[in-house]
């Protein structure tokens, strides 16, 4: 089923860290453990990683993994104690496990781990009364089955945040003071909700503080987003061009299941169609079948995590708030202009899309994370929900020719150079959005100059003084760094600000150095973060 974790053959990349889980793996089986935190936008891989790990574990160890719904967690007690059974039942090749329900799981157990049955028992019992005492008890299981069986359990907690939500009292002071008991025990969580996994485990003041070792799991980088492409439409004998590929690695983000459903969507059209080659028609009707029609798996995707992840009582004022940063509105004071949103009341509204992964703030900008969710509200919910016309059919015309007009503007754009890219980037700067902390002005003329016989990439008037930039698409190094603050230095002009803008990324010791010649080094993130602030198409490496 599409949107399941990949596992085996069509598991793609991640080789950094499954690598660095199999050293911690080896870790534990010697004694020394390090719980870890995957930590990553919702459909980045992470429950895909975690499958193909536990793929590769051999028999002396005891994965279990559970998935967090989203529910009261009186179910949750019964889930977790049941996945610990069947993990360890099925260790043992006992026929007929699969189908059996929970309380056949502790019948059938009770051969083989009595305490842990009893155990069981006792939170199952105790929930009905009290339910914090209840979860206490059952995460001391995993250790008390650990001695019992003589094995080494390690537990896969998969969108950990959703615990907070349980009615359980303290439940993170309780997790910790059990989980430091227990060195038998390696605990591996995940999350998607970026703001609150780092204030969980990052933040001096959280029980979890240093109690886990943090994972980031991006989204695929260009090469990888480019090869996973490549792999599903060679599946199919069907041959998609470069400019194509890039487009789909810009529209998904990089995400792996947009790229998953997405290329499955274009090779079926295409193989309906007795077509061989990938084409723009196949790309927008793909996009307007997934993502426009309410079948699609795309929109049910989008549908459902906003669903799950506002909080009702503001639900409308939330939607209002992300549409109005969809089309356009990125500081507080426009996005409170555009909603309709009393600038008073504005604050709590984006603390909470940025605790819950929808938003990112940069200096004073707020951008949403998701280019998928960017275009569905820009182009799907405001057709459906917002747009006077009634007729569903002329409104998939005017969102297939939205879609059209957007695959153009990425040909035009995607035929330009870096440097002119850039330049047209410093041109579209108004004066309204700061990186960094940094406010970014409106110049006066941006061009590529010759200046004592130096070539600059960007040269930036501002008012009397000058921004002056050096665009970089190979790495950047110490020898680079000098040779641009020589030419600074030659120019004699008044110069308000030097910009190294690294797109391949820079060594340490030219960091050190860039900052000691007063440099403001931009990378590769600055820069597309700033072409989504301005409606721009991202650079990609």
């Amino acid at each position: 089923m599409l949107g399941d974790p990949v596992v085996g053959p069509e598991f793609h990349d991640r080789d950094a860290i499954l690598q660095m889980l199999g050293r911690r793996m080896d870790n534990f089986k010697r004694n020394t453990r390090r719980n870890i935190a995957l930590i990553g936008q919702r459909k980045s891989g992470k429950t895909s990683i975690m499958f193909q790990f536990m793929l590769s574990m051999q028999d002396d160890v005891l994965p279990v993994y559970v998935y967090l719904s989203i529910e009261n967690g009186y179910k949750f007690i019964e889930k977790f104690s049941s996945a610990i059974l069947y993990a360890y039942l099925k260790s043992l090749k006992l026929s007929g496990i699969s189908s059996q329900k929970p309380k056949e799981l502790l019948r059938t157990a009770m051969k083989y781990c009595p305490e842990t049955v009893a155990s069981i028992d006792m939170a199952l019992e105790t929930r009905e009364t009290d339910m914090s005492r209840s979860f206490e008890q059952l995460v001391n299981i995993p250790s008390i089955f650990s001695k019992e069986t003589n094995s080494k359990p390690i537990i896969i907690l998969d969108e950990f945040q959703r615990l907070v939500d349980y009615n359980y009292t303290s439940a993170i002071d309780i997790f910790r003071e059990n989980i430091m008991q227990q060195p038998d025990v390696w605990w591996i969580i995940s999350g998607s909700s970026i703001g609150m996994m780092q204030r969980l485990v990052s933040e001096a003041d959280s029980p979890l503080y240093s109690h886990f070792e943090k994972v980031f799991v991006p989204p695929f980088d260009y090469e990888n987003s480019r090869q996973f492409i490549k792999m599903k439409f060679k599946k199919d004998d069907l041959v998609i061009g470069d400019v194509n590929t890039s487009l789909l690695v810009s529209i998904s983000g990089g995400y792996p299941f947009y790229l998953d459903i997405l290329t499955f969507a274009i090779s079926d059209l295409a193989i309906e169609r007795g077509h061989k080659k990938i084409s723009n028609i196949h790309i927008i009707d793909a996009i307007a079948n997934e993502l426009f029609s309410t079948q699609g798996t795309l929109y049910s995707h989008i549908s459902e995590f906003i669903e799950i992840s506002l909080d009702r009582r503001g639900f409308a004022t939330y939607i209002d708030l992300m549409v109005a940063i969809a089309k356009g509105a990125h500081t507080s004071s426009e996005i409170a202009r555009d909603a309709h949103i009393p600038a008073s009341s504005l604050s709590r509204y984006l603390r909470n899309l940025i605790e819950t992964g929808i938003l990112r703030k940069n200096g004073s900008a707020y951008t949403l994370i998701d280019p998928l969710l960017k275009l569905w509200l820009k182009y799907v919910f405001t057709l459906r929900e917002d747009d006077y016309i009634p007729e569903i059919g002329i409104k998939l015309d005017m969102f297939k020719s939205n879609i059209e007009q957007m695959i153009t503007a990425y040909k035009q754009e995607n035929g330009k150079g870096v440097e002119s890219r850039v330049r047209e980037l410093f041109r579209a700067f108004d004066g309204r959005i700061s990186l960094h902390e940094k406010k970014l002005p409106k110049f006066d003329e941006v061009e590529q100059r010759v200046i004592q016989g130096d070539e600059f990439d960007i040269a930036a008037q501002y008012k009397k003084g000058y921004w002056l930039a050096e665009v970089k698409t190979s790495p950047v190094s110490s020898k680079m760094v000098r040779a641009f603050a020589s030419k600074v230095a030659r120019s004699n002009m008044k110069v308000e600000e030097k910009v190294m803008i690294a797109t391949s990324g820079i060594d340490s010791k030219a960091i050190s150095l860039a900052i000691e010649e007063g440099m403001w080094v931009w990378g590769i993130e600055d820069v597309n973060f700033l072409m989504k602030l301005y409606e721009k198409f991202p650079i990609l490496m």
